[in-house]
């Protein structure tokens, strides 16, 4: 059995999302932290003011919302695209999982700013959404190894 990371040709990572969901982590601690104390300030005070119900409603509509939005993240955490003798391998933003091309399948390649479309030979289309991929080298490498897999499996 081939060891798959012997056949890697290349590998680009983008780290955005990675970056995103540590500063929503750091935000929802923060204020979770901020909301908790106020709770146990009025409490421990016996503030005649207290925490209104709005403010209450809002500390938690916050947290829900940065909870929501950190697993958003985690989902979608980990973009990469591989290149192998045989396939490209790759996990974009669009995608919770890893998809697969086979090479020798790839018909058409249509190559925009942040989208690359790929269309196998039963006109399956593949949408490579790049615009996480923020470092121009990287894009540039990203379309280039797309450019030369086509022209590679014409021969």
């Amino acid at each position: 059995m081939e060891n798959n990371d012997e056949r890697v040709i290349g590998k680009i990572e983008s780290r955005q999302n990675e970056k995103r969901r540590i500063v929503i982590l750091c935000l929802g601690v923060l204020v979770t932290a901020l909301f908790v104390t106020a709770l146990v300030s009025d409490f421990t005070t016996h503030s005649t003011r207290g925490i209104t119900s709005r403010e209450a409603i809002s500390g938690v509509g916050l947290i829900l919302m940065l909870i929501v939005r950190f697993k958003y993240l985690t989902n979608h955490s980990g973009q990469f695209i591989e290149w192998t003798a045989d396939e490209i391998i790759f996990k974009l933003k669009n995608e919770t999982s890893e998809l697969t091309i086979q090479l020798n399948q790839i018909k058409t390649i249509n190559i925009h700013l942040d989208i690359i479309e790929v269309f196998d030979k039963q006109d399956q289309k593949f949408v490579l959404d790049i615009s996480d991929f923020s470092n121009y080298d990287d894009r540039l490498k990203i379309k280039e190894n797309l450019q030369n897999s086509l022209i590679n499996t014409d021969n």
